[in-house]
């Protein structure tokens, strides 16, 4: 901490961050900042030893750009199965970005919902669980992968053998 051209170190102290606006960036516990879009958003500090806070606002300008893709190529699946595809998000240099995988499934024709569902998903995986019935076979659903703050999207095709 430095004030008034003095500095201080403490050692072991226990800081809470946190951005106000998670679709503009978001701070890890550690106090990394990812930029997600442009805006303006406050960062905060708590050092909770001794209940002093710290804000900063910040103003991002960014013409960074997301990708959403699967890192399985996996296309297929059988019935009477689960299988399990994953997610990873990057920006534009390449570099992978923690963002939050939102996962829905569409389907070839409406009467396959009762029969092939996500059965689990995190923030970077989705489990999918198809029911063991031969009239299955040959049909398609899609999976959807967004991120939670809507900046890219992907979709898959699976079908059904």
């Amino acid at each position: 901490i430095t004030d008034n051209n003095v500095t201080t170190t403490i050692n072991n102290a226990t800081i809470n961050w946190s951005s106000s606006d998670t679709s503009i960036a978001t701070v890890t516990n550690d106090g990394h900042i990812t930029t997600l879009k442009s805006g303006t958003f406050t960062l905060t500090a708590v050092w909770v030893e001794h209940d002093v806070t710290a804000t900063k606002n910040i103003t991002v300008n960014s013409n960074v750009s997301y990708t959403a893709a699967f890192t399985s190529t996996a296309t297929s699946m059988f019935t009477g199965t689960n299988r399990t595809w994953n997610a990873q998000f990057t920006d534009s240099s390449g570099t992978v970005v923690p963002l939050t995988a939102v996962w829905s499934l569409t389907y070839q024709d409406a009467s396959m919902s009762s029969y092939v569902t996500i059965s689990a998903s995190t923030d970077t995986s989705v489990t999918i669980k198809c029911a063991n019935r031969d009239d299955l076979v040959g049909r398609t659903f899609t999976i959807h992968l967004e991120d939670s703050n809507s900046l890219c999207s992907t979709e898959k095709t699976i079908s059904l053998r």
